[in-house]
């Protein structure tokens, strides 16, 4: 039978009649597979009703070949009303023949891959025909990514805003990417109010934000307070580094959110952007205990009062004194910290810590010492610059002449008062416009033009860019 296919179009060529008589020759023998690859469909095509009666057929004995062929086929060949038709009808009575009233699980996944092919013809179906809800239930219903391509290359996008948790249901990673990347045509507020009531909507809608921060931080910067929440519940480490850029949200609300999961770190945050500095630092000392954190914090109030509190609050805790000894550095004089130790408080290795501070104290203090006999070294080495360059002579050349007027300069015979500049360049007084009449308001003008130029030059480049 393969071989007669074969000689078919070679026989039959372009006679309707032939190929509508032969095709149903083959049907009767049951072997319609041989010569559904050699029917015309592109040129000389027969009528509509070949088509459907080749389909019809594979509808009932062999759904991979429908599938395949309504792949391929041009929609146009056949009424597809009919077609879709006929595919319903062969997918009510597929599941009207399993179904009964004892009907078990491994009974329901088998219906269903044995209606799998016919459903996903169907959904081809109505994509051709443009009934795209009708492909997407399909596609969803089974969870296929096909879904996924539909959306795009019909630009469903608005269309699939109550399918949100469905689109999770198919593949969680694949439907982030196109919530993310198409967030203009299926806004965050759409998708928050989606998966928001859904049983596993928090995770899902944590794994979209964090995703959105990701690819783009400044994405979903209005939903400042539901991410704040979702990322202390599922990551507070990465709450921390959302709190580190500039975000919308509510500061007592966010503060009780992470005080209620204690997480100390988000507290401070919050503390001290709501200006409560004192508790901020009191949380440093006796919750977490970081001595680098709680020396950054005071050094950053740039307070003298933060530092005695801060000092207040580790004599309480000896270990916490040793270790702020250590690692206070040459941020405050360590008098400080010394007065304020009690003689009978018992600090471990206090003499290492005490030679270890004031030896940074009293570098820093030589440092400091030094930088000021550069500073004041190079000060009067640029005076003495100045001074030797306001002293040194200006020639005038014998033909030289009054960059305003024209008028040559000659010194011996010259009537008018005349000005020459340390640029070299000569005026006669007159001629200079000036403020005064102290030689202070007086500047020269043929400089001043330059520089006037270059500046004008440099802003209309700057314009351009």
């Amino acid at each position: 039978r393969r071989v007669h296919g074969l000689l078919c179009p070679k026989v039959l060529k372009s006679d309707l009649r032939l190929w509508e008589r032969w095709v149903n020759k083959f049907l009767d023998d049951g072997h319609l597979e041989a010569l559904v690859p050699h029917i015309p469909t592109r040129t000389n095509t027969a009528e509509p009703k070949l088509y459907s009666i080749v389909l019809e057929h594979f509808s009932r004995h062999n759904h991979a070949m429908l599938l395949e062929l309504v792949n391929k086929w041009p929609a146009t060949l056949y009424s597809l009303p009919a077609l879709i038709e006929v595919v319903q009808k062969r997918i009510k009575e597929s599941s009207a023949t399993v179904v009964t009233p004892k009907l078990v699980a491994s009974e329901t996944l088998l219906l269903d891959q044995k209606n799998e092919l016919l459903n996903l013809a169907l959904a081809q179906l109505y994509t051709v025909s443009e009934q795209f809800d009708k492909a997407l239930h399909i596609y969803l219903h089974m969870r296929r990514d096909l879904v996924f391509r539909l959306i795009a290359a019909k630009d469903l996008y608005s269309s699939i805003q109550d399918k949100i948790p469905a689109l999770f249901d198919v593949d969680a990673a694949q439907a982030i990417d196109m919530l993310i990347e198409n967030v203009a045509k299926i806004p965050i507020a759409a998708v928050v109010r989606a998966l928001e009531s859904e049983p596993t909507g928090r995770a899902r809608l944590f794994t979209y934000f964090a995703r959105m921060h990701q690819r783009d931080p400044k994405l979903g910067n209005e939903f400042g307070l539901v991410q704040v929440s979702l990322f202390a519940e599922f990551d507070p480490a990465l709450l921390e580094v959302f709190l580190k850029q500039e975000r919308n949200y509510p500061l007592e609300e966010c503060y009780e959110i992470c005080r209620t999961r204690q997480l100390h770190r988000p507290m401070v945050f919050f503390l001290r952007k709501m200006g409560k500095v004192e508790e901020a630092l009191q949380l440093i000392v006796n919750e977490l205990q970081d001595v680098k954190m709680a020396v950054e914090f005071a050094d950053a109030q740039k307070d003298e009062e933060m530092w005695r509190q801060l000092i207040a609050m580790a004599v309480r805790i000896p270990e916490f004194l040793g270790l702020l000894l250590e690692g206070v550095g040459g941020h405050i004089d360590p008098l400080l910290i010394i007065d304020a130790i009690d003689v009978n408080l018992r600090i471990p290795k206090l003499r290492e810590r005490l030679v270890k501070i004031i030896s940074e104290r009293s570098l820093q203090i030589e440092l400091r010492a030094g930088c000021r006999n550069i500073l004041r070294s190079d000060c009067v080495d640029l005076m003495h610059r100045l001074q030797g360059a306001q002293r040194h002579a200006v020639y005038i050349d014998e033909d030289a002449s009054c960059a305003v007027c024209g008028d040559y300069i000659n010194l011996a015979r010259e009537s008018k008062p005349c000005i020459a500049f340390f640029c070299g360049h000569a005026f006669h007084e007159a001629c200079l416009p000036h403020t005064a009449n102290d030689l202070s308001s007086f500047w020269c003008v043929t400089c001043r033009a330059q520089a006037t130029e270059r500046a004008a030059g440099a802003s209309a480049a700057a314009n351009s860019k």
